[in-house]
């Protein structure tokens, strides 16, 4: 969501022996000094205070493409990055909802039929302990009141504290910029079919493409590290359909002169 990871590899011994691990680097500790050409020189990562410093050649930066000038353009922007304000709205929001419901709202309002009626302080106290009463009791009762007035139930609902517009385009904000259908986030209005096509989409359109810029940049690092024959690859979740499609074209290759194993290969 930040936009930037920083995977530091541990116990690296002779060439080409693989490291023992490797270490991802908090990204809010993690500040980028430029060389001369403008490129990345080194990574400075602080640790408690201690700041230790890293070659641009150890630490694998894996980033989106970036939205700033100057130094920012080293950074990639994250998803966070856009919705920083509709965001803070939301949470702005959310706690002003928060203390509205925490306060004490009146449950009903008895009030005169004329309004040129005026009630004494002994009578509004009489009448207000008998509809206490009947507030408060389960089996409700009958209120004995000498002055003429309407009773007014009032209803308090989350619509009426404000903001649910608000939270609701927060959401379709996030949902815009991650790629995450807002079935998978628990919206509950849509049936099978547009659930199972939102899946689809979101495994195709926003799980894929991730993953294979995660495993180009882990294979060039490799690489760098003196794996040459390495190839990183995430096992990404699949889908009924979208193997069914595959395994027709599979075919389809065959029938048109291809081998087995490399039509089996060209679609993964």
């Amino acid at each position: 969501p930040g936009g930037n990871s920083y995977i530091l590899p541990a116990g690296l011994g002779a060439p080409g022996t693989a490291p023992a691990s490797l270490l991802l680097l908090e990204p809010a500790r993690v500040d980028i000094t430029p060389g001369k050409d403008g490129a990345p020189l080194a990574y400075d990562y602080n640790t408690m205070g201690a700041v230790r410093r890293y070659a641009a050649s150890d630490v694998a930066h894996i980033r989106y493409s970036s939205a700033g000038g100057g130094l920012q353009r080293l950074y990639g922007t994250g998803e966070v990055q856009p919705m920083d304000r509709d965001l803070a709205a939301d949470v702005a929001m959310a706690a002003q909802m928060a203390r509205k419901s925490s306060r004490g709202r009146p449950d009903a309002a008895y009030v005169p039929k004329d309004p040129k009626t005026t009630w004494g302080r002994p009578q509004v106290r009489d009448m207000q302990v008998q509809i206490d009463r009947i507030l408060r009791e389960q089996t409700g009762g009958v209120a004995v009141m000498s002055g003429a007035g309407q009773f007014e139930a009032l209803d308090w609902t989350i619509d009426q504290l404000g903001g649910m517009a608000a939270r609701e385009y927060a959401r379709s904000v996030v949902c815009a910029v991650t790629g995450v259908p807002p079935t998978l986030l628990g919206l509950q209005s849509a049936n099978y079919a547009t659930a199972q096509m939102e899946r689809v989409s979101y495994v195709q359109d926003t799980l894929r493409p991730l993953a294979a810029m995660l495993d180009d940049a882990l294979t060039a690092f490799a690489k760098q590290l003196g794996f040459f024959d390495v190839r990183i690859r995430h096992v990404v979740p699949e889908i009924q359909d979208s193997r069914t499609d595959r395994l027709q074209r599979v075919q389809l290759h065959i029938q048109h002169g291809m081998s087995p194993a490399e039509a089996y290969r060209f679609e993964g």
